[in-house]
């Protein structure tokens, strides 16, 4: 796993994203973000949690919620989102 989470070349959490969001179990990656301090809250994609001394990028999602991860985990699900929407 990469610093502040887990890398995008990770493939199982390659393959964990792409089941949870077959599944349903994730939502696609929405594209608005904000960031700033970690405040121990767990990554959506990695479930690690995001500490004070990471950044928690804040990713809107479709119900009007807010979900938090780390960058790279958020670069994966949004790759892994457009896939999904491409049909690849």
């Amino acid at each position: 796993m990469g610093a502040g989470g887990s890398d995008g070349d990770d493939p199982a959490l390659v393959a964990s994203v792409r089941s949870r969001l077959s599944s349903g179990d994730l939502p696609p990656a929405g594209l608005t973000l904000t960031a700033g301090p970690g405040a121990h809250h767990p990554c959506i994609v990695c479930l690690l949690p995001i500490t004070p001394s990471q950044i928690e990028y804040e990713v809107s999602d479709n119900a009007g919620g807010v979900l938090v991860s780390h960058l790279r985990c958020y670069l994966l699900w949004r790759a892994e989102t457009r896939h999904r929407e491409r049909g690849e």
